[in-house]
């Protein structure tokens, strides 16, 4: 994944530099590889099964929340 992200943002970077923007066909490609790797992460490590009913434990669902929704002093 950090691989896909740091040649994003390379590609990003050097088509910005010369004015132009990524095309579409580059976007689709990207996109596609990083599903590809979220999907393999999910069958590798996949969630939980809970049964029905039951709820996330509030530490549980406070970790999953991204740090500027929780109110992070970090973040302000």
């Amino acid at each position: 994944m950090m691989a896909l992200l740091l040649e994003a943002k390379k590609l990003k970077d050097r088509e910005l530099s010369g004015g132009r923007t990524i095309g579409p066909k580059t976007l689709k490609r990207l996109h596609e590889r990083y599903v590809e790797i979220l999907e393999a992460g999910y069958a590798i490590n996949p969630e939980p099964e809970r049964r029905p009913g039951q709820r996330r434990s509030a530490q549980a669902w406070q970790a999953a929340q991204p740090a500027h929704a929780s109110g992070c002093a970090a973040t302000k």
